[in-house]
């Protein structure tokens, strides 16, 4: 399957960029979040992920107020952990598909929940980097009404914060669309949806 990753407009992004990172700013703390989990706890590889003067601006609140002060105001941030999910989805939601417009196509059937998404870091025979996910299940999912059943055509994979859909990382179309019928699991093979990086 080929990615569709939604685009951003400029005005979006230095909007994003100019918000101040502040607890009801979700989608900025989902991102330093990400950096820092990318990181994986080397503080010298996330300095090289942000913005210098970004971190120009953190070194001037310490020097003001004192590591102390600073550290106390940490204390006072709750963690928002941030989780990608990949969504069942039974149409197209467009190239510029939103979280509103993801969750308006989702699949609907008892049992059904959005699965939890990792992704593995691999290379192709020209040695592209590409990450691909692992496998993910689904179901057993139950309909109502109609036929018993329904179609799925695309999958998405969303990032989230508590129960908030963040961001929309993308969106696959299927190569061929298929039903599933009251009581079938849904399972997507490893390496079923890939990302490409450059």
């Amino acid at each position: 399957m080929s990615a569709l990753v939604p685009k951003q407009t400029a005005a979006e992004l230095t909007q994003l960029l100019a918000a101040s990172p502040t607890p009801d700013n979700a989608l900025v703390c989902a991102y330093l979040q990400s950096l820092w989990n990318a990181a994986k706890g080397d503080r010298q590889l996330l300095y090289r992920l942000l913005p210098a003067d970004f971190l120009a601006s953190m070194a001037s609140v310490i020097s003001a107020g004192g590591e102390a002060a600073l550290l106390k105001d940490i204390e006072q941030v709750k963690d928002r952990p941030v989780r990608r999910r990949l969504a069942l989805l039974s149409s197209d939601p467009g190239p510029d598909a939103s979280a509103d417009g993801i969750a308006s196509r989702e699949i609907v059937a008892a049992g059904y929940q959005r699965q939890n998404l990792t992704f593995v870091e691999s290379r192709d025979d020209q040695g592209r980097l590409f990450y691909a996910t692992t496998e993910v299940m689904f179901g057993p999912l139950l309909f109502t009404g109609g036929d018993g059943a329904g179609t799925v055509t695309h999958v998405a994979a969303v990032m989230e914060s508590d129960t908030t859909t963040l961001r929309v990382l993308a969106v696959w179309q299927l190569a061929t669309p298929f039903q599933v019928h009251s009581g079938e699991t849904v399972s997507l093979k490893a390496g079923t949806a890939q990302l490409g990086v450059g």
